[in-house]
Order: structure tokens, then sequence, then C-alpha cells
């Protein structure tokens, strides 16, 4: 994630466009609460990034976690179309970041 994000940001954003950019791609409600925690900090997006790179430290743990909300999610009805959207969108996003961690991803998966 974060180095998407730097890929993105202009190096001259002030903290507070980071941090917009940050919180509109979070996906996951765990690191959106983080996110939120640290709003009205002088510099949110920094203190968020050290805050989401200390609880989830190695990409790994984020697809570990990504697993299981797909393993625990709710059941997928015959013919529920949204639901199955939905369903789809989430391993796709499963997929891209395992695909990001690439072969030491699988030894530690």
């Amino acid at each position: 994630m974060s180095i998407a994000l730097e890929n993105i940001l202009p190096a001259d954003a002030t903290e507070q466009f980071k941090f917009q950019i940050l919180t509109d791609y979070l996906k996951h409600e765990e690191a959106s609460l983080v996110a939120d925690s640290y709003c009205n900090s002088r510099q949110p997006y920094t203190d968020t990034m050290l805050a989401l790179t200390k609880m989830y430290g190695q990409p790994h743990k984020l697809a570990v976690q990504c697993i299981t909300e797909l393993m625990d999610g709710p059941d997928v009805c015959s013919g529920d179309v949204k639901a199955f959207h939905l369903f789809a969108l989430c391993v796709r996003s499963l997929v891209g970041m395992l695909e990001q961690l690439g072969r030491r991803g699988h030894v530690k998966l």
C-alpha cells in the first residue's frame, strides 16, 4: 500500500491531502478505524501510516486477514447478484495482494 501511495502522491502534497487519499484507499474496516483515530493529528497521514505499519507490518498479515474475512463472510445465495459481485471484488482484491507478495508470500502464508 505504501508503495502505491508513494507513486500517486505528489512530493509536495500536504499531510491533509495525503491523509484524504489514504482514507479513500483503505477498504478494511479496522484500517479505516485506525485512520479515523488520527484525523485530528497534526500529521494525520504520517501518524496513520506509522500505526498501520506497526499493526500490519508485514504485507502477508494483511493477506491473511483478507482470507479470514472472505472465509468468515456471509454465504452467497443463488441468484444474489449483488452479493456475488461484492464477493468477486473481494477475491480480486485478495488476488492482487497475493500477486504483489510473490514467491516470498507463499512461504509466509
